[in-house]
């Protein structure tokens, strides 16, 4: 499927260099980034990396109202890392596909295929619908892998818009995931998004065949419903929950040996929160959002586990080119704090981001990427430049 898909892609782009006079448009673009952070976590410990992406993307028009484009880009990177106090150093470097669709799409609608972001809801901070995407708002490049998926969209003149996709050869756990899929099952799901007063409220559905690492074991089936709105009062206000549920109903009393916790099948996530700007100076952006996250064996039982964190953000424009930031979380059954503050000065090509933090030594939450989340105290630079 990949193969048959990578080979469309590239007829798709040299097809466009010959009908680039008749409309077509072939573009190169792509963003190279370097970083380095310096961190005390129980030792003294730094890093070094490089990544470039580079991107190539396709229009053809078709007939008046159609259009097939098409993108191929890579993520290429590198990094060194030193650790124990500069007693050893360790190196990686990865080449890898980073986005590789295709798709047909109209004035209402699209269909693509391939490689691709697939990501929705309203929660900004802790998303209890990041489900295809490791999106984390700490990081300012916003990296995230893609999924392998057919995704089809309808939007409606009212602004109602229908989400129908099907996900295959995804190894790997995405968002959320504690197990990864079974590499022979198709995934699929919807979701439904519609205007309501002054915002939209959307519900989505996915199914998928979970693997039991280490295990052998059958399938076992998990299906996931999420429900979020997002309203502007004044402020803009969210709320976005969803439940999963793995049946363990046919699984042997030897697997709950291993994983106890699976007895409780039903996983529950919810956020909630806000964001303003205060008229002071040039404006203060202000986000605050609290999230929990908590197992119980029914739907809507009573919580047997429980995870409670809250988190504030502010922004301020000190002009044109530079800004700063600063992020607080605080975890409300570890009692711990992690704090986060960001300079960052934009060109138009250009980007630096200075970045401070004050954390434990271990990760805040199952979201998102590890290797983003800044453990103990340090100094992190990342610098950006696109072309």
């Amino acid at each position: 499927m990949t193969q048959r898909l990578s080979i469309l892609i590239i007829v798709v782009l040299v097809t466009s260099i010959g009908t680039k006079s008749a409309g077509g448009v072939l573009d190169f673009h792509g963003q190279i980034s370097s970083w380095f952070t310096l961190a005390d976590v129980d030792s003294l410990q730094a890093e070094f990396g490089t990544r470039y992406i580079p991107s190539f993307v396709a229009d053809i028009p078709v007939a008046r109202i159609h259009l097939i484009d098409a993108e191929a880009s890579f993520d290429i990177n590198g990094k060194l890392s030193q650790i124990r106090s500069f007693e050893g150093y360790e190196s990686d470097y990865a080449v890898d596909p980073y986005r590789l669709w295709l798709r047909l799409s109209g004035r209402q609608y699209e269909i693509r295929g391939g490689l691709q972001k697939i990501n929705f809801g309203s929660a900004t901070v802790f998303r209890p619908l990041m489900w295809f995407d490791q999106i984390d708002v700490r990081d300012p490049l916003r990296i995230t892998d893609g999924v392998y998926a057919m995704l089809f969209r309808y939007y409606f003149l009212n602004n109602t818009n229908v989400w129908l996709w099907s996900l295959y050869g995804n190894h790997e756990v995405k968002g959320w995931e504690s197990f990864p899929t079974d590499s022979t099952d198709v995934e699929y799901g919807g979701r439904v998004q519609v205007p309501i007063f002054s915002g939209e409220y959307g519900v989505t559905y996915h199914h998928r065949d979970v693997l039991l690492q280490g295990l052998s074991l059958e399938v076992i089936p998990e299906n996931r419903i999420g429900m979020d709105g997002k309203w502007d009062i004044g402020m803009g206000v969210w709320l976005e929950g969803a439940i999963v549920h793995m049946d363990m109903s046919t699984v042997p009393e030897i697997v709950f040996q291993q994983y106890p916790l699976l007895l409780l099948e039903y996983k529950r996530y919810f956020s909630a929160g806000f964001d303003y700007t205060l008229n002071i100076g040039n404006g203060i952006y202000t986000l605050a959002e609290h999230f929990w996250t908590d197992l119980s064996d029914e739907a809507l039982g009573s919580s047997q586990e429980r995870r409670q964190v809250s988190a504030l953000s502010l922004r301020y424009s000190l002009g044109t080119l530079d800004e700063v930031s600063g992020v607080i979380y605080y975890d409300w059954d570890n009692e711990e704090l992690y704090r986060y503050a960001k300079w960052t000065r934009t060109y138009d090509r250009f980007m630096i981001n200075v970045i401070g933090f004050w954390n434990p030594d271990v990760a805040l939450y199952g979201g998102g990427n590890p290797s983003r989340s800044l453990l103990g105290r340090g100094l992190q630079m990342i610098i950006a430049f696109d072309h």
